[in-house]
């Protein structure tokens, strides 16, 4: 054993189960990769990943470390299927092992039960990785789905427009689910991927049972800058515009400065928020490496603070999110940096009258005061419900109020089927 490396002692973690101990190469050289990953001095066969502290970081380093190991893609997320080193040489050992036929855009966080199963829609980043007590809210009979960002496993070439997505996530939904209900639950930003995934079904004469949106806003981009020009508002000073021609300005000094910033990088005079920004090699290299500095950034943020015991919440938050997710690969890297690029320039127009449940912040549902507020003209038969007073706290992972929330809708509609049966 490696000595004088600060090591946790596994017996003061107070584990339910006994310590089984690695004995094949295998078993040991997949403890080997919990041991070192987790900074453990010995790690058990059936000792559970959550048991042992691991988290959206963990997962993804272990996850890219057994890949490796055994030279089949496994996805951080598989850990909630799979979460002791026992489980994993069993899916190893499987010719034919549960999901496998997933589209890869799609990952079972729990695949077994027999509830309708539940959809989720990542926020900003493209990816999720909920936290186990996030989980816990789902009953145990409750399927639960998680979608990320086409080609972030470099399976495809990664999508830049939210209804393309929206139509690769519908597509690998109904491969699952071929018949309704259809239970779907979206994060942030990624709530205007259910909102095309609600056209494209309806389109199709589907109609989907439930769609929860967890704090949706005016995006980042097209969306919130047309916003705001439209108000009238100076950027950060609320002064009211003179004319048309003063908030055109305004939108065409933040497009003059992108393709500066651009310039100053690359050497190339391109507006890097545009989808054919990556024709050109180096900013397209450029933006996805931007991308990955800047969540790498906040990786070290969230630990930075969570060690000092800062704002726990904003960690377990972004663990939901997955900001902190694997950069490691070059084609997550791209994909995620062209899911920003897609959520940038999404400008939905068309109103849409199906009844979203909309759970939002105190800040948000301040917002939605003004009429002309983009959810209010394309979201008209909202239910809106206030949970927590800020962002962060609304789309959480460090409670199972979300995730009951979903629940209760899958229940209420087993009631209301049973009552319509007797």
């Amino acid at each position: 054993m490696e000595q004088n490396r600060g090591y946790i002692a596994r017996h003061d973690l107070g584990l339910p189960n006994i310590f089984v101990r690695p004995t094949s190469p295998t078993e040991k050289s997949v403890a080997d990769i919990w041991r070192k990953e987790l900074n453990l001095d010995a790690v058990g066969l059936d000792d559970d990943f959550f048991n042992l502290g691991g988290d959206s970081l963990s997962a993804a380093n272990i996850a890219v470390a057994i890949s490796d190991e055994f030279k089949r893609k496994f996805e951080p997320a598989m850990l909630f299927e799979r979460p002791t080193i026992r489980d994993i040489l069993d899916w190893n050992d499987g010719a034919q092992h549960e999901g496998a036929t997933l589209p890869n855009c799609l990952l079972a966080l729990k695949s077994s039960g027999s509830l309708p199963p539940v959809f989720l829609i990542h926020g900003r980043s493209g990816l999720l990785f909920p936290k186990p007590n996030f989980m816990a809210g789902f009953d145990p009979a409750q399927p639960v789905y998680a979608f990320q960002a086409p080609g972030y496993d470099g399976s495809m070439e990664p999508l830049e427009e939210i209804e393309a997505i929206a139509e690769e996530y519908l597509r690998a939904m109904l491969l699952v689910q071929p018949s309704g209900p259809w239970f779907i639950g979206a994060f942030c930003n990624g709530s205007w991927i259910a909102v095309e995934m609600v056209r494209l079904m309806e389109s199709q004469g589907l109609n989907a049972q439930s769609v929860t949106l967890l704090d949706p806003g005016a995006l980042n981009g097209e969306m919130r800058e047309a916003y705001k020009a439209n108000k009238g508002l100076v950027s950060g000073l609320g002064l009211p515009v003179v004319s048309p021609v003063a908030a055109q300005l305004k939108r065409s000094y933040f497009w003059f400065s992108r393709r500066l910033n651009c310039l100053w990088h690359t050497g190339r005079w391109k507006d890097f928020k545009s989808r054919d920004a990556y024709a050109s090699p180096p900013v397209a290299k450029w933006i996805t490496q931007r991308r990955a500095d800047q969540a790498k950034k906040l990786s070290r943020r969230v630990l930075r603070e969570d060690a000092e015991n800062k704002y726990p919440e904003l960690r377990n938050s972004q663990d939901l999110h997955s900001v902190c997710e694997n950069f490691s690969s070059a084609s997550a890297a791209f994909a995620l940096a062209k899911m920003q690029t897609a959520f940038w320039n999404h400008n939905p127009k068309e109103p849409s009258d199906f009844e979203y449940d909309l759970v939002v912040s105190a800040s948000r549902h301040n917002e939605l005061r003004d009429p002309d507020h983009p959810i209010n003209l394309i979201m008209k038969n909202a239910r809106v419900i206030q949970s927590g007073e800020t962002h962060i706290e609304t789309v959480g992972a460090y409670s199972a109020q979300n995730s009951k929330f979903i629940q209760e809708k899958v229940f209420k509609f087993g009631t209301t089927e049973n009552d319509l049966e007797s």
